[in-house]
């Protein structure tokens, strides 16, 4: 290995040793390129993990061990996207050449196929159209249109393949860009509040200290709610007892009703001191709850307005992109070899091992049991095996038609056929 910055190219995109020495240098330089952006990418990556897990945890440890773990994470998401940026091995599958195999016959063995041209009709058809010979016509076609579409095919457009091996980004790719794109800002948010702490921890304050005065207010407000109560019950036994002082028996109801107002006064008075002293100790919770807390919406909603927000934004998602703009010109170029000599080598590889199992089963079926596999192997379902993307067809394809056209083909003039004894 000539320097540690090809060592760290090979082992984080995963290449082949023997292949990278046969690169010429521009291409070598090119992945070097893309991985010393993608380390930069890494360290912001770090940085907003750690940042991201203190303005949710305010504590320095936590944010420290989660934000490692949350770190490595997204930078092996980043990193697995590299590495999958190159040509797949099913691309070459398709030029593999395919087993023509004759057709089945009923019994399973191989032998020719026959297929009958056109039926003979000898019998005498009336010319009138049937007014009932199919039955839910509607509901048949309705049958068809569904058996029509296939929704594990994605549709084409011209030159435009919505397919992963595309030479235009498709779905794929568009998949790609959207998962980048959430990945990204997950970073620049916390690194912008990382930039501008100072700014961010008054604004924290002022939102904690904007919550106090709304605890405080709506507690007070509470309070004054059930103590109004009690001061209408004592106004309510003190009219009652004005309107009615010559109405009431001095030791009868007059007593009752001024021992109901003592008992109310004591009661109110019990209400103001209890309750005072359980707001106290609420007040106190609520404060060591959000005391040195910070408020993750409020600190991202007011992070967008910050100066360094868009110098953040446009170097995080240039260090996200330009590498796998880079890889992905290495994947569609016609200069570079790497490409596709690996896939070349790992398809070698896949067929080799195949075809060593393959020889190894007939061998043993045929030792053990006698049984030559061969034919069996010559009709598998799939017509290029060991890859298997494409299903063999044993049978012609079913073609729906109208019902004019099945009317017509009764109407047809017969075909005379001689029968030899």
């Amino acid at each position: 290995m000539s320097n540690w910055k090809e060592y760290i190219t090979i082992e984080v995109l995963g290449l082949e040793q023997d292949l990278w020495d046969k690169l010429d240098e521009p291409e070598q330089k090119t992945y070097i390129n893309a991985i010393l952006h993608y380390a930069g990418f890494v360290i912001c990556a770090f940085l907003g993990a750690y940042t991201l897990l203190f303005l949710i945890s305010s504590s320095y440890l936590l944010a420290l061990i989660a934000g490692t773990i949350l770190g490595l994470i997204l930078s092996s998401i980043v990193r697995f996207s590299l590495i999958i940026l190159r040509k797949s091995i099913f691309d070459v599958s398709k030029s593999v050449k395919r087993n023509q195999v004759k057709p089945l016959l009923n019994n399973g063995m191989q032998g020719e196929k026959f297929v009958a041209e056109k039926p003979i009709i000898t019998t005498t058809i009336n010319n009138s159209t049937p007014t009932k010979l199919i039955t839910k016509d509607k509901l048949n076609s309705v049958k068809n249109f569904f058996k029509k579409l296939n929704f594990l095919k994605l549709p084409k457009w011209g030159s435009i393949k919505i397919t992963s091996d595309s030479k235009i980004p498709g779905f794929a790719m568009l998949i790609r860009v959207v998962i980048l794109t959430n990945l990204g800002l997950l970073i620049v948010l916390p690194l912008t509040c990382l930039l501008h702490f100072s700014r961010v921890a008054d604004l924290n304050t002022a939102k904690r200290e904007e919550l106090k005065q709304r605890f405080v207010l709506d507690a007070r407000k509470s309070l004054e709610k059930k103590a109004t109560q009690f001061n209408n019950n004592i106004e309510e036994v003190k009219t009652q007892i004005s309107k009615n002082i010559g109405v009431y028996q001095v030791n009868g109801l007059m007593k009752e009703k001024q021992k109901e107002l003592a008992k109310l006064n004591k009661d109110l008075n019990g209400f103001n001191i209890e309750n005072e002293e359980d707001y106290q100790k609420q007040l106190k919770l609520f404060n060591d709850q959000i005391e040195g807390k910070y408020f993750l919406i409020t600190t991202f909603y007011e992070a967008v307005k910050f100066p360094f927000f868009i110098i953040v934004l446009s170097g995080v998602f240039y260090l996200l992109f330009i590498s796998h703009k880079k890889l992905y010109n290495i994947k569609n170029s016609k200069l570079f070899i790497y490409p596709k000599e690996s896939t070349n080598l790992y398809k070698q590889l896949i067929e080799k091992e195949y075809n060593e199992t393959q020889a190894y089963l007939k061998k043993y079926l045929l030792e053990k049991y006698q049984y030559d596999a061969t034919p069996f192997m010559e009709n598998s379902f799939w017509l290029n095996p060991p890859y298997c993307t494409e299903k063999r067809r044993f049978f012609k394809k079913r073609m729906a038609i109208n019902k004019q056209a099945f009317l017509d083909h009764f109407n047809a003039p017969k075909i005379p056929m001689n029968i030899e004894n």
